[in-house]
C-alpha cells in the first residue's frame, strides 16, 4: 500500500493574508466615511475630501485691510507658482464664492478662521478670516503669508497636520515662528494629490 504525501499545511500564511486583506479593507472604509484619512509615511498632509470644480478661482479681498493684503498677495502667488492647483486671483468686486477679510474678532481663541460648504466633495464657498485680535498688524508680510496661506490650505482642500514645521499645523504663527516662510513640500503634495 502506497502512502500519499500532503504538502505541508499553510494556513498560517493563508491566515495571515487574509487578516493583512481585512485591515486594508477597514481602513479603506473607514476613510471613505471620513473616519480616517490613509496618508504615505513619506507625505504629511491630511485632506478634508473638499475641492473646488473650476480652474479659474478668485478670493474677493475687499475686506482684508491693507495692512494685511501684502501677506495674501505672497501666499496667492506661492499657491499659483509651486502648485498645479486652480488658478487664483484677487478681486474687490463682490460675486466670488471665496472671501477673505481682516477684522477684530475678539478673544475667539483663532488668529485666522476658514469656513466652508461642500456638498458631495465639491467646494461651494469658502470664507477666510484674519483675528486682528491676536494679529496686530505689526508682523512681517512673511507671517502673514503663512496666516493666509495656511486658511487658503483649507479652501483648497487642505487639513491640519500635528508636525510644527508645516503651514498647515493648526498654528500658522506657530509654524512661523519655527521658521516656515512658504509652502512646504507636503502642502504642495498635498494641494497636488487633490488637484
Amino acid at each position: 500500500m502506497t502512502q500519499i504525501q500532503r504538502p505541508p499545511a499553510r494556513c498560517s500564511d493563508e491566515g495571515r493574508g487574509r487578516r493583512k486583506l481585512a485591515f486594508v479593507i477597514v481602513l479603506l472604509i473607514l476613510s471613505t466615511l471620513g473616519l480616517t484619512t490613509i496618508t504615505s509615511p513619506a507625505m504629511a498632509y491630511t485632506k478634508t475630501g473638499c475641492k473646488w470644480h473650476s480652474a479659474e478661482l478668485k478670493i474677493r479681498t475687499s475686506s482684508v485691510a491693507s495692512t494685511y493684503s501684502t501677506g495674501i498677495s505672497y501666499a496667492i502667488l506661492d499657491y499659483n507658482n509651486r502648485t498645479q492647483a486652480p488658478h487664483i486671483t484677487r478681486t474687490t468686486a463682490s460675486g466670488p464664492s471665496w472671501t477673505a477679510a481682516s477684522g477684530n474678532y475678539g478673544a475667539t481663541g483663532w488668529e485666522a478662521h476658514a469656513q466652508w460648504s461642500c456638498p458631495l466633495g465639491i467646494q461651494a464657498n469658502c470664507a477666510m478670516k484674519l483675528n486682528t485680535h491676536y494679529l496686530s498688524g505689526t508682523e512681517t508680510d512673511v507671517n502673514d503669508r503663512i496666516v493666509w496661506s495656511h486658511e487658503m490650505g483649507h479652501c483648497m482642500g487642505l487639513d491640519h497636520v500635528s508636525g510644527l514645521h508645516h503651514v498647515m499645523y493648526t498654528s500658522a504663527t506657530k509654524a512661523y515662528n519655527d521658521g516656515v516662510v512658504q509652502l512646504t513640500s507636503d502642502e504642495v503634495n498635498g494641494i497636488n494629490a487633490i488637484y
